[in-house]
Formats: C-alpha cells, sequence, structure tokens
C-alpha cells in the first residue's frame, strides 16, 4: 500500500484492534482454565479411580499426575494400602499413626478434616479383628472423601471462572449492577486476574481519549508470559508494531463528527474484508501480469489497470502489491 501510495493514511478501526487483544486475552483465560482447574479436576478423577482399582486387588500403576495435591494425596493412599496390609491391632496402629504424621507434615489443614472423618470410628478400647477391618474400610472411604471435596471445590472455581472471564473484557459502561458486583467479587477472591483487568481498562480509555497521554502500547507488555497463549503473544506484537495505524483512526475519528453516523466508518465493512481476503487467497496462483489482472477483475467486479511504475527490486518486472 505505501509502495503504491505513499502519501495515504492508513488507518485501522478500534473495533478490530479491541477484538484482537479481547481475542488473545480470552484465549490465555482459556488455558489457565484448563491449567489451574480442569487438569486438576480431571486427575482427583484418575486417582480416585486408581484407588478404586486397589481395593480389587488390580496391580494397577498409580497415575503419573502433575498436580502436587493429587500426587502426594496418592501416595498416602499407598501409605494406607500398606497400613490396610499389616495384621494385628498393634502392627496397625504404628502405620496409622506414621500416616498421620507424614500427612500432618505436608498440610495440617487436610490431615484435620481426615483425621475427623474417622476419629467417630476409633475404638475407645482398642480394635478387635471385626472392628479393625472396618476402620481399615474406613480410612479408604474417608480418603475418598476428601478428594472429592477438593476436587468439588475446584469445580465451584471452575464455574466461577468460566462466568467471570467474560466480564474481565467488558467495559466498566457495559456492566450491569449485578455483574459489577460478581467482577468485583471475582477480582476479589482472585488478585492475579487484577493485573490483565487494569491493562485492559487502561487500553480502553486510550483509544477513548488519547489526548495529552503517552500513546505508547508497551504496557501491554505485562500481559504477556513465557507461557502465555500464542494468541495473546501475537495480539500485542501486532498492536505494538499497528500501533500508529490504529491512532490514525482515532485521530480521524474526531477530526470528522459526522462519521459517527456513517456505519460504513465504525468497522471495516465485512463485504470489503472478504474481497481483500480473497485477493490475498489467489495471489498465490497468479502466474503473469495478465492473468493477476483477469483474476482481479472477476473478484472485485471492477475493471484493474496495471500501473507501469510499480516494479519489484530484483528482477525489474512488472508486479501487483
Amino acid at each position: 500500500m505505501k509502495a503504491a501510495f505513499p502519501g495515504v493514511t492508513i488507518l485501522l478501526c478500534t473495533f478490530h484492534a479491541v477484538q484482537l487483544l479481547t481475542r488473545g486475552l480470552l484465549k490465555e483465560f482459556n488455558r489457565l482454565q484448563r491449567q489451574e482447574n480442569t487438569s486438576f479436576i480431571r486427575e482427583c478423577g484418575a486417582a480416585r479411580k486408581w484407588s478404586t482399582q486397589r481395593d480389587e486387588r488390580s496391580r494397577t500403576p498409580p497415575p503419573a499426575l502433575s498436580d502436587a495435591f493429587c500426587r502426594r494425596w496418592a501416595g498416602f493412599y499407598a501409605q494406607i494400602l500398606t497400613a490396610c496390609g499389616t495384621r494385628g491391632a498393634a502392627k496397625f496402629g504404628e502405620k496409622y499413626r506414621a500416616l498421620l504424621r507424614a500427612m500432618r507434615r505436608w498440610d495440617p489443614d487436610t490431615t484435620a478434616r481426615y483425621e475427623g472423618f474417622l476419629a467417630r470410628k476409633l475404638p475407645k478400647e482398642g480394635f478387635t479383628t471385626k472392628g479393625l477391618s472396618r476402620f481399615k474400610t474406613e480410612m479408604k472411604m474417608k480418603w475418598r472423601a476428601e478428594l472429592r471435596r477438593a476436587r468439588q471445590e475446584r469445580e465451584a472455581s471452575k464455574k466461577e471462572f468460566a462466568q467471570a472471564k467474560y466480564l474481565l473484557l467488558k467495559r466498566p459502561e457495559n456492566l450491569s449492577k449485578k455483574e459489577g458486583k460478581k467482577l468485583a467479587t471475582f477480582l476479589q477472591g482472585n488478585p492475579w486476574a487484577g493485573m490483565p483487568r487494569e491493562a485492559l481498562l487502561k487500553y480502553y480509555a486510550l483509544l477513548d481519549d488519547p489526548t495529552g497521554k503517552d500513546t505508547s502500547l508497551d504496557f501491554l507488555d505485562t500481559l504477556v508470559k513465557p507461557e502465555s497463549h500464542d494468541w495473546l503473544r501475537s495480539a500485542v506484537t501486532t498492536l505494538k508494531a499497528k500501533r500508529e495505524y490504529v491512532f490514525n483512526f482515532v485521530k480521524a475519528w474526531e477530526a470528522h463528527p459526522k462519521w459517527k453516523d456513517v456505519r460504513g466508518f465504525k468497522v471495516n465493512p465485512e463485504h470489503v474484508m472478504k474481497k481483500v481476503n480473497a485477493v490475498a487467497r489467489a495471489q498465490y496462483s497468479f502466474r503473469s501480469d495478465e492473468s493477476a489482472r483477469f483474476r482481479l477483475e472477476r473478484i472485485l467486479k471492477c475493471p484493474v489497470l496495471i500501473s507501469e511504475t510499480i516494479l519489484s527490486e530484483k528482477e525489474k518486472d512488472q508486479v501487483i502489491k
């Protein structure tokens, strides 16, 4: 474009500039959802399935678990199986107390809940053969109960995040009173979400009125981390590279108030964008200037003239740019 029309001012509408960033953020939120919640819930299910298989005397090896809680809790079940395999109340008591000591060192709160589940089942005057068998069964059941509690807690977090991720992308003026309260509650319980929310609000404010403000988009770099989704990384890179075009649109919009009544100026007309994309897809099959001209005329439905002044830098032949 610049080669053919060096004096032209290129505009990139704010609608698509905002859409580019919000889509990248949504992809990043979905990645975080999978990493923090979906993966945990799946691994809880895998750990529970393995425990039931072992109860059926299967020699299935423990699953490969990446989450620290699931991996450690599954390890405790292996210790429970070892304790339950001992004969005699005295030896079992030693194994049971050693298990609880290991649990307390790892997570006192989880251990307190687990002990609370079993407290009512502990005999006051020592185990009988029948009572010991029942208590061993209770140990396994309460282990699964604590695993279920952790999974349900994470399922609630997943549901809350699924509802809040769209609110994080909304402009403040577009939030209803109920949505505003829900978003405030989510931000209070999830401090990490404050950073992308603040960056997005700053971006909105800059596009709405850049007068007297630093129009640099370097602050968007705070959104990108090494593990961030490719769409978000690409969106930030593109916006920084095309920053001039975005603010050209903002300046032109302010200089021409009447444009606000013309729908075609608010966003890029989709039918025009389809034609541009069709040209981009077709360019790989252009075999000559004449075939290019013919294809372009059919796509654009208008005459196409090949300028004699547009030459390639290498071969000096006529090209379409």
